[in-house]
């Protein structure tokens, strides 16, 4: 190979590496100003709801009053456990439990008597949120949840003249999350107000696991 030859082969070489070299820069800037909560993530939660899902089937229940009766008493709150996956700076895929147990009890004028029965309601519901503002440490976001739950039925002093529902039984459940949001990284908080079978007012802590 001449001289003049390899000269300019290794300029053609010096100049291909050089442009790639600049390529790689670029790629590798754009992705080190990406923020970190565009990254994938896993999160989980726990929270409570408010007030107590309307689960009951052909029971006493808010929207139905048995004489006598007071029902959809809390003997334990709303407890919420859920996994949410991040798969991108907008989405999110949603799987979210809740586990609520609630006392009816006889009246007698203003006393109450002892308990008729408790109920736990469980649920499991899949969905979605879309986080329509996305701040460093700061988003808000609206979404839905679709399942089903079940009631167990645990007598304490039942009255068999009072019509109460006493079978175990399986519920449709949903929520459309008006209006939500959290704050923090790793560790944060978050809030819902919606319209659901599960309660009305949400709240609680979670933490992520970024990919």
């Amino acid at each position: 190979m001449s001289l003049t030859r390899f000269i300019i082969f290794t300029l053609l070489m010096a100049s291909t590496l050089g442009l790639s070299a600049q390529k790689y820069n670029k790629v590798s800037i754009r992705n080190a100003r990406q923020p970190k909560d565009r990254e994938r993530y896993h999160q989980l939660h726990v929270g409570i709801g408010l007030p107590s899902g309307v689960a009951a089937r052909d029971d006493n229940w808010y929207s139905k009053s048995l004489a006598g009766t007071k029902a959809g008493e809390n003997g334990m709150f709303s407890a919420q456990l859920g996994y949410t996956y991040g798969a991108s700076k907008h989405l999110q895929f949603l799987l979210h439990g809740g586990i609520e147990r609630l006392i009816y009890r006889m009246e007698r004028g203003n006393v109450l008597a002892d308990n008729d029965h408790d109920r736990t309601f469980i649920n499991l519901n899949i969905g979605a949120n879309y986080r329509w503002l996305v701040r460093k440490d700061f988003a808000l976001y609206s979404g839905f949840l679709v399942g089903g739950g079940y009631s167990l039925y645990h007598p304490d002093q039942p009255n068999p003249n009072i019509p109460f529902d006493r079978t175990n039984y399986f519920y449709p459940t949903a929520q459309l999350t008006v209006f939500g949001a959290t704050w923090g990284r790793r560790f944060g908080g978050y809030t819902e107000v919606a319209l659901s079978t599960r309660g009305i007012i949400f709240g609680g802590v979670y933490y992520r696991i970024y990919q």
